[in-house]
């Protein structure tokens, strides 16, 4: 056998065998070069960012591009008709109750307090018509016409005209009738919550006498001239105010 028919039959044994198997696998050793080169080149990267960034916009030359997640918001849901239907109802109910509590609490002490203005502070009659001509003084000396020196005054001059109704302030009865050698004719009242009323330099023969009941408004006496210790002024009514004994300004009293 000569040398070309030696390779031949080499060849031959090369393709029927081995020869196969490497032919086949340097086919596929080319298909993966070149498909790497393909997918990871420079153009390879360039369709890759611009498929991702197409809502973004295109991405410039030289430029990294990030594709940050897109955010979902938070749902809020509110489950109205559970949570606020009840509390709804809740509050066209109560309140009614509650109402009329406070309507019927402001008339209590609507009336507690009427009844507390009634009993503390009681409304009187002025004893004559007149005006106040000299005030109430216990703490300050005022100078005294008739006896020419400077005295307190513990009551209040009103100025009248002789005969003159005089009036009881309040309701009461008669504690004390009396003829005093300066003050003349005197009429002493005692009423409720400790108060005590003086009438001064009355007409003789008042119209009540002691022990006597009086109602408010009623007659006790008339004006007269008979308080010799102020006889330098004008005809007037001395009227003193005690309350538990104590001189107080007949003035402070609420007249009708």
């Amino acid at each position: 056998m000569n040398n070309k028919d030696k390779l031949k039959s080499k060849l031959a044994w090369f393709t029927d065998d081995k020869g196969f198997y490497i032919i086949l696998m340097l086919c596929v050793f080319a298909i993966g070069i070149s498909g790497y080169v393909l997918y990871s080149g420079p153009d390879a990267a360039n369709s890759d960012d611009y498929d991702i960034s197409l809502e973004g916009g295109l991405p410039s030359s030289g430029e990294a591009q990030t594709v940050k997640p897109q955010e979902i918001p938070e749902a809020d849901i509110t489950f109205k008709d559970n949570e606020e239907g009840p509390a709804e109802e809740e509050q066209e109910e109560a309140p009614q109750p509650a109402e009329e509590n406070k309507i019927e609490d402001e008339q209590g002490r609507g009336e507690a307090a009427e009844t507390w203005i009634f009993k503390r502070s009681p409304k009187y009659t002025f004893p004559v018509s007149g005006e106040v001509i000299r005030g109430f003084s216990d703490d300050r000396l005022l100078f005294d016409e008739t006896m020419g020196d400077w005295r307190t005054h513990c009551g209040a001059d009103i100025s009248c005209a002789e005969g003159d109704r005089i009036l009881a302030i309040a309701d009461g009865s008669v504690s004390e009738v009396f003829d005093d050698p300066l003050m003349g004719t005197v009429i002493v009242l005692s009423h409720e919550d400790g108060l005590e009323s003086r009438y001064c330099g009355l007409a003789p023969e008042p119209a009540v006498s002691e022990g006597d009941s009086v109602s408010m408004g009623q007659e006790i006496g008339c004006a007269g001239t008979t308080n010799k210790s102020e006889s330098a002024m004008a005809v007037h009514l001395h009227f003193e105010v005690l309350r538990n004994g104590e001189y107080i300004d007949p003035m402070s009293l609420k007249y009708e």
